[in-house]
């Protein structure tokens, strides 16, 4: 098993709380929506990565001819079931994906991004160009921008936060201590260009937006071609 994936298996095998930015209801009908806006007109058969317990996508369900959810943690979907008894739910690795016989028009994920290192995403792409029929999109959410990394440690993303370049530095070390030193592997932040380059080896077209939900992410939508 990647050692990364093992570490996040780790984290989350216990949890049902996504753990987003705000717990209100109005922020996640915002973010919800966010999202909601990148789905298809015309309905599709929807395949989506790293589920967790689907409080977002449960009110869109009904934009998807079907649907099949899927997530690493059996919290998440035991949380997921408990709220939508007929949802399609199974367990499975972004990055390992164990569908054969399926074909779907589209398919998204929403900050499972930054648990996959290079060579997981590249499975990943490679397993969902598989998955996707001609002419298909791929949606993939609220990736950390790496280009916005300095200024997102120095809080200077925020107007509810001072700017601080001993905070930059401060993370900066430690990220370099737990890196470089006990050998410990952080979450992984893309650039854009990166992104659209590897989706483009993979036989992707790419195009990037500015997430509105957390200034220091971008969604990536990809599309089979």
């Amino acid at each position: 098993m990647n050692k990364l994936s093992s570490k996040w298996k780790d984290y989350w095998k216990n949890i049902d709380d996504a753990k987003h930015r705000y717990n209100t209801n109005d922020w996640k009908k915002f973010y919800s929506k966010e999202l909601s806006l990148f789905f298809l007109d015309e309905k599709q058969p929807a395949l989506e990565l790293g589920c967790g317990n689907g409080e977002l996508i449960i009110p869109y369900l009904s934009r998807f001819s079907d649907y099949i959810g899927t997530d690493f943690s059996l919290t998440m979907l035991r949380t997921y079931k408990k709220c939508a008894p007929s949802v399609k739910l199974f367990c499975a690795d972004a990055s390992n994906l164990p569908l054969k016989n399926e074909m779907f028009g589209y398919i998204f994920s929403n900050g499972v991004c930054q648990y996959m290192n290079e060579d997981m995403l590249i499975r990943n792409l490679e397993s969902v160009h598989d998955l996707l029929k001609k002419g298909g999109f791929y949606f993939i959410g609220n990736i950390p921008d790496k280009q916005l990394r300095f200024l997102y440690n120095a809080n200077a993303l925020r107007a509810d936060k001072s700017f601080s370049l001993y905070k930059m530095l401060k993370a900066e070390f430690f990220k370099y201590f737990r890196k470089y030193v006990q050998r410990k592997i952080d979450d992984i932040w893309y650039s854009r260009r990166f992104i659209s380059e590897l989706a483009s080896s993979c036989g992707f077209s790419c195009k990037t937006f500015s997430s509105l939900s957390y200034e220091y992410r971008f969604h990536a939508l990809l599309k089979k071609e």
